[in-house]
């Protein structure tokens, strides 16, 4: 394929496509091996780890006709009732929002019909239509891997419009925040949680905002897409509570529209803006079941933080976890975001971007577990279009210094072989698990890890 090829956005969308099928393959056989020689949970299973709590909502609506997560308990076959962690209402406990289950709901539907179908035929466990067996499997993780390649076609179309980048650049920006950073290592190995939906439902809605400040803009209209905006927002929310620091992103647009006057019409569209507000009646409905109350802190003494005593310099610079140090490319991305922050249409964009990963990045400081499980600052995966954007522009900008351009290009190669290394040797356990000693702490032991 000829490198000018890369400015058609339709031949760009066919090589994230093919990325997309291949690491469906990569994730299939990395569980299978999983499944056979893991340390714990010798099970084909993605919705493993948190994820199993994310998944069991729509799992025990469709099979068991409840909201409550006994057919997790009982697919996971742990031990008896008395090992049972209940709410106060005596309900197995989740504690987890219900934003992934909601996003799997088409694949999953899919998947219980054709179970049905083929389980009555053939009668073999295999294809039981518990929510669980191998169709579940399999038409879960594609639906997930075909959010994951929306998530960076959207991203390659604000690239184009919005920071006027060039095939290549895109192409670049994209595949190394896709593969370089810690978003490939849990978008295969932990699906089902939210480091690829929850991404997915925050690019969605800048991607809405964007194509309302379009129509802003452009004609003074008061589009659609607002709606659009509150459903992703509400969808965004409901898979990772911390996602209302997106609400930067509505600044801009508001501002235009309170000054061109518009305000009026919007709100005549209140009933269809509430509409799009289900997700969130969904949860506090969740919350209801579980806590009595609408709205809860589901988390309790999960949800620790130490405001006052943020890990601020840790959490990006230390060598036990930092996110600078173990996934390179997104300092490469950021440094790229910082320098060409201006002279761009999409300027209060990218603003938007570094003002939400400032805030997040105190947020996740200041929680107790903030190494977080599994390989190091997955609560950060949501602003994945920031290194994507910010490495767009890095490599453009140096289109014209051959020996810079070499240098990037060696930098995000070698970013990205180092984080995948480090992927693997943290599931082989071959390095440490700083994650692991934090949550081991607990809460308030944590405190001292600081």
């Amino acid at each position: 394929m000829r490198i000018g090829n890369l400015e058609d956005p339709h031949i760009r969308r066919r090589i994230y496509g093919w990325v997309a099928v291949a690491l469906f393959f990569i994730g299939l056989g990395l569980m299978s091996v999983k499944a056979r020689y893991g340390y714990r949970d010798r099970r084909f299973d993605f919705a493993c780890s948190d994820g199993k709590y994310y998944y069991a909502y729509v799992a025990s609506v469709f099979v068991d006709g409840t909201i409550d997560s006994e057919i997790m308990w009982r697919a996971w076959g742990y031990p008896n009732d008395a090992a049972k962690p209940l709410d106060v209402f005596g309900h197995l406990k989740n504690i987890y929002p219900i934003g992934i289950s909601l996003t799997v709901i088409p694949s999953f539907l899919v998947a219980h019909v054709a179970s049905f179908a083929i389980h009555g035929v053939t009668h073999s466990g295999r294809f039981a239509p518990d929510g669980y067996s191998i169709l579940y499997q399999l038409f879960n993780f594609a639906w997930i891997n075909f959010l994951a390649w929306a998530t960076f076609v959207m991203l390659d179309s604000l690239m184009a419009r919005y920071f006027n980048l060039k095939g290549t650049a895109i192409t670049l920006g994209i595949l190394g925040a896709w593969l370089g950073t810690q978003y490939l290592y849990h978008a295969l190995r932990f699906p089902l949680m939210s480091v690829v939906v929850a991404p997915f439902w925050a690019t969605a809605l800048i991607y809405m905002v964007a194509k309302a400040v379009d129509r802003l803009e452009e004609s003074r209209q008061v589009s659609w897409h607002w709606a659009g905006i509150v459903f992703c927002f509400a969808m965004a929310f409901v898979c990772r509570n911390t996602n209302v620091i997106f609400a930067t992103f509505l600044i801009y647009p508001f501002y235009l529209l309170i000054r061109a006057g518009l305000l009026p019409r919007l709100l005549a569209r209140t009933p269809l803006l509430l509409l799009g507000c289900v997700p969130v009646l969904l949860q506090m409905y969740v919350w209801k079941y579980h806590s009595g109350h609408f709205i809860s802190n589901s988390y309790g003494r999960e949800a620790q933080f130490y405001w006052l005593h943020p890990a601020f310099w840790q959490i990006m610079f230390s060598l036990r976890a930092g996110m600078f140090v173990w996934v390179p490319v997104w300092t490469l991305g950021t440094v790229g975001a910082i320098l060409y922050l201006r002279g761009t249409r999409g300027s209060w964009m990218l603003g938007c971007y570094l003002a939400s990963f400032l805030i997040i990045w105190y947020v996740n400081s200041a929680y107790w577990a903030w190494p977080f499980s599994n390989y190091p600052n997955r609560g950060f995966l949501e602003l994945i279009g920031l290194p994507a954007i910010g490495l767009g522009l890095l490599i453009q900008h140096t289109e014209q210094a051959l020996a810079r351009r070499r240098l990037v290009l060696g930098l995000l190669v070698l970013g990205t072989l180092f984080t995948i290394a480090m992927g693997l040797a943290y599931d082989a356990r071959r390095v440490p698990r700083y994650g692991d000693v934090v949550n081991a702490m607990g809460p308030w032991g944590a405190r001292w890890a600081r």
